[in-house]
C-alpha cells in the first residue's frame, strides 16, 4: 500500500500544471542515467532467472567466479531495494525543487 502511494506521487510530478516537469530540471539528466543502470539490473535478474530455468550454464560460458554469482532472486532483491531508494531520491529532489520555487515566491510577495 505505501508503494502505491508513493508511485501515485511520483507520477504525480510528470503532469504539467503550469509548471516545469521533472524533465525539464537540471538533474534529471543524472536520474536518467540512473534509471538506465537500475534497467541494466532489472533485465540482468531476469536474463539469470531464464537462463537457470532452462538449465543453461551461463556461469562457464561467462566465465564467472561460481563463488561470487547470485541467485536470480538475490538479483530482484538488490534491484527492488535500488529501485525504492531511486524512486524517493528523485521524489525528493522535484518535490524539494517545487518547494524552493514557492518559498522564493513567499519571500517576494512578503517584501
Amino acid at each position: 500500500m505505501p508503494s502505491n502511494v508513493m508511485c501515485v506521487l511520483f507520477l504525480r510530478g510528470f503532469v504539467k500544471d503550469g509548471n516545469s516537469t521533472i524533465g525539464g530540471r537540471t538533474a534529471f539528466p543524472v536520474f536518467r542515467a540512473c534509471g538506465g543502470l537500475l534497467l541494466v539490473h532489472w533485465f540482468w535478474g531476469m536474463s539469470v532467472y531464464v537462463w537457470n530455468r532452462y538449465r543453461i550454464n551461463y556461469i562457464f560460458l561467462f566465465d564467472f567466479d561460481p563463488r561470487i554469482v547470485d541467485a536470480p532472486m538475490m538479483i530482484f532483491e538488490d534491484a527492488t531495494d535500488e529501485t525504492l531508494v531511486f524512486l524517493i531520491l528523485m521524489l525528493l529532489y522535484y518535490k524539494v525543487s517545487c518547494m524552493q520555487g514557492l518559498v522564493s515566491l513567499q519571500v517576494i510577495f512578503v517584501y
